[in-house]
């Protein structure tokens, strides 16, 4: 069952999650720093400001037509093992005191925890917990959170396959005393993850070989997002610790933005500014138009956000519109003006409009043919020659929601 946390400052010493001592060093391996469209990394510059650039967007657009910036509801699962097997158990405790604090006590999420024992098979235990917290708290305008910490190695499959396996300790060797080895694999128990929760999903792993857990599914109009250690090996609880770093840049880009939302490209780049070993984030659904939106739920207006989402007539059609533009780039004022009047535009054409989401906005050197359809959301595409020496297309979509007057 998952149970709740009480708060205490963060300490720990520092170990590499996968190896019997400290001393040992980490040893990155470029094999598993992946690339492609579904990976962001620390160098992807390009992506950090496309993800401003959809802040800003969103933020004005919903505004704009009353709709609340953040989720329904945030729900935190923080997966763990047990102190009987777990052998960083002291320093795993500081810091899931300290992270459950930060969750609950700042961003107003629930947060609960499960233990993964022995006396039971890990593996039912974890799929159980994961497909409970769907069940509790999945819905649409919601956001779940799933956070492990703990060991992580490879597990050999035929052929080249290789999976995520979870563990409590550095050796997977079952003791005497235990009914069933400490482990768990991963990728069994994110299917209803991928596969069946509406929400949108952002899992956090804190262990090593968590760049491994990157296969996904292209469906629906979700999101999930993986964000872990970019390296094989990842420190164990401490200053140098990924944990460390998450809360540490959670903590600042709350009294940065003073608690408006960010999204999960923000949060990357400031926990790579924050610690070394890197970290990255991984899209799950492969589709790379949006990401996750962090940010605090005030709690004095979460029946006004209840009524606000649970009001919106159902999403009834899409289209798809081309604009070819004079100027390659947009900055802030342009892209936040371009929300609110289109907007109105919908208003005083007197189509009743949902939603508008920014998907992106990219350059390439072949223009993508658009061919209009009708049926569930709506996407404008925005287009811009770049002069440079060959000529590139700049594209900006947008979906946007329609439903019946």
């Amino acid at each position: 069952m998952a149970t709740q946390l009480s708060t205490a400052e963060l300490g720990g010493s520092v170990q590499p999650h996968s190896q019997n001592s400290p001393s040992e060093p980490l040893r990155p391996n470029p094999s598993i720093i992946l690339s492609g469209p579904s990976v962001i990394g620390p160098t992807d510059a390009e992506k950090k400001k496309e993800s401003e650039r959809q802040a800003w967007f969103q933020n004005a657009a919903d505004e704009v037509l009353n709709i609340p910036t953040t989720y329904l509801s945030v729900a935190v699962l923080i997966v763990r093992w047990h102190e009987d097997v777990d052998d960083m158990r002291n320093g795993h405790d500081d810091e899931i005191r300290k992270l459950t604090n930060l969750f609950r006590g700042r961003f107003n999420y629930i947060c609960e925890q499960v233990k993964l024992e022995t006396s039971k098979n890990p593996q039912n235990e974890l799929n159980f917990a994961i497909s409970q917290h769907i069940r509790n708290y999945d819905g649409p305008n919601n956001l779940l959170i799933v956070y492990y910490t703990g060991h992580g190695r490879l597990d050999q499959l035929p052929g080249d396959e290789r999976r995520l396996e979870l563990s409590a300790a550095s050796s997977s060797l079952k003791r005497k005393r235990d009914k069933y080895a400490a482990t768990a694999f991963w990728d069994l128990a994110e299917t209803p993850l991928l596969q069946s929760a509406e929400s949108d999903v952002l899992a956090i792993l804190d262990c090593c070989f968590a760049s491994h857990a990157h296969k996904g599914y292209n469906e629906g109009r979700r999101t999930y997002e993986l964000l872990c250690p970019i390296n094989e090996f990842a420190p164990g609880p401490g200053p140098r610790s990924f944990t460390t770093a998450l809360i540490k840049s959670l903590e600042e880009l709350l009294a940065e933005l003073k608690n408006r939302n960010f999204t999960t490209i923000k949060l990357l780049d400031k926990m790579n500014t924050n610690r070394n070993p890197l970290s990255m984030l991984h899209d799950r659904l492969r589709k790379g138009e949006r990401h996750v939106q962090l940010a605090p739920l005030e709690k004095k207006n979460c029946r006004a956000n209840e009524k606000s989402f649970l009001s919106r007539p159902p999403e009834k059609a899409w289209v798809k519109l081309r604009f070819s533009l004079k100027d390659p780039e947009l900055d802030q004022n342009q892209i936040e003006k371009l929300a609110r009047q289109l907007a109105a535009a919908f208003r005083n054409s007197q189509i009743g409009l949902r939603k508008i989401h920014w998907i992106k906005m990219e350059s390439d050197s072949v223009s993508t043919p658009v061919s209009p359809t009708v049926g569930g959301t709506a996407t404008a595409f925005v287009a811009a020659r770049r002069l440079r020496r060959k000529s590139q297309t700049q594209r900006l979509e947008m979906e946007t929601s329609l439903s019946p007057r």
